[in-house]
């Protein structure tokens, strides 16, 4: 499956399918190779992780769902509006908290968790 995301994502590119798109697909379809290839052709990717996932949050290795949960109970000042325009054009509004960190194998990326 993952040989075929590249592979799918290189056509992509070279055929020029989809040249104004950002890229959002479910977690069985992420590889490095193919994150690495829409950031190097200047594009965006967005994907689920799960909820199970654990990042280095204050030094330690907590689990993603352990830290939104915090934040929503106690640090509520922490998120923000955000508008998003859905592909269908409809704008939605959602309550993010958003912080770069670093994540195993993916390098500095953009986590955003939602209320």
């Amino acid at each position: 499956m993952h040989r075929n995301s590249s592979r799918n994502g290189k056509r992509i590119r070279k055929y020029k399918q989809f040249p104004n798109a950002n890229y959002a697909f479910d977690n069985g379809v992420l590889t490095i190779d193919l994150t690495e290839l829409i950031e190097k052709s200047g594009k965006y990717w967005v994907n689920e992780i799960e909820s199970s996932r654990n990042i280095n949050w204050e030094g330690n290795w907590t689990r993603v769902d352990e830290v939104g949960a915090n934040l929503r109970n106690k640090h509520k000042e922490s998120f923000r509006m955000v508008k998003v325009k859905c592909r269908n054009g409809e704008e939605k509004l959602f309550w993010v908290f958003s912080k770069a960190m670093r994540l195993k194998k993916y390098g500095k990326k953009r986590l955003a968790m939602g209320v």
